[in-house]
């Protein structure tokens, strides 16, 4: 399943125990701090289904006005609807599912990228993804994916010139469960450098403890990073999630998420 422009990843609540029979709640609203603000600028409140999907988000200022609100709908495990409304973007995506698989995935952000893909399966492994763009100058690519130690990896090739390619290496997932990952290395050129890097650690049975980025430039110097990062009470009952990133345009937020809106 791939989470494109997801805003808010709470796959890191999905009701999964933890090795002491904990189970993590899913939240029902969240405050959003910024930079180390004592007031909050956002109230979130979340919608799931049964099987801890997030089906709305919805985010508002103090005055209860709307900022921003992302909503969604499940086919299984496979996200087949995204819309997203805020002030800074409107995207919306569309996905059709085979066999319990994502067949194909389209994007379009208002005043931006349009794209369409087709994924190829076979035996539940995922062999191929063509990704095609019908708006804002992206390159049409396909990308071709193969085993690799402790994981898999796809070269992503441009169409027009097939000698164009990026390496991408991942560790801790497969082929097969691709939202297991714990490393993505992108080799830009594939010339064997490492120009950009996702680290994530996981719990035992998959929610996120952290989340970390960094980016290089062409002069291989450090432009970007970002770490993501989620707290929990060991009772189960409270949940905090970090973020900060570091560049031109760096800032911090913090969310506090509610489990019990219904006493409030």
């Amino acid at each position: 399943m791939r989470t494109t422009l997801a805003v808010l990843a709470i796959v890191v609540a999905t009701g999964c125990g933890s090795d002491g029979g904990i189970d993590w709640r899913l939240p029902c609203s969240g405050s959003q701090f910024d930079d180390g603000a004592t007031v909050a600028s956002l109230i979130y409140t979340y919608e799931w289904d049964g099987a801890g999907h997030l089906l709305r988000e919805e985010g508002s200022d103090l005055a209860g006005l709307p900022v921003t609100l992302l909503e969604q709908e499940w086919e299984g495990d496979v996200l087949v609807f995204a819309d997203y409304r805020g002030p800074d973007a409107l995207w919306s995506s569309t996905a059709t599912v085979s066999d319990g698989r994502i067949a194909t995935y389209d994007l379009t952000v208002e005043g931006g990228v349009a794209f369409h893909e087709e994924w190829t399966w076979t035996g539940g492994q995922l062999d191929s993804v063509e990704r095609t763009f019908s708006a804002g100058g992206g390159l049409d690519v396909v990308e071709t994916y193969e085993e690799a130690t402790s994981g898999y990896a796809y070269l992503s090739c441009q169409v027009d010139d097939p000698s164009a390619c990026d390496r991408h290496t991942i560790v801790g997932a497969s082929r097969s469960d691709l939202d297991t990952w714990t490393r993505h290395d992108i080799d830009l050129g594939d010339d064997g450098s490492v120009d950009a890097r996702a680290a994530r650690e996981l719990e035992r049975h998959g929610l996120v403890l952290s989340h970390d980025t960094f980016g290089l430039n062409i002069q291989s110097e450090l432009i970007q990073t970002s770490h993501l990062e989620y707290d929990r009470e060991s009772d189960g009952t409270a949940l905090t999630r970090s973020f900060e990133q570091f560049g031109v345009d760096g800032y911090s937020t913090l969310i506090e998420y509610t489990f019990d809106c219904a006493a409030e």
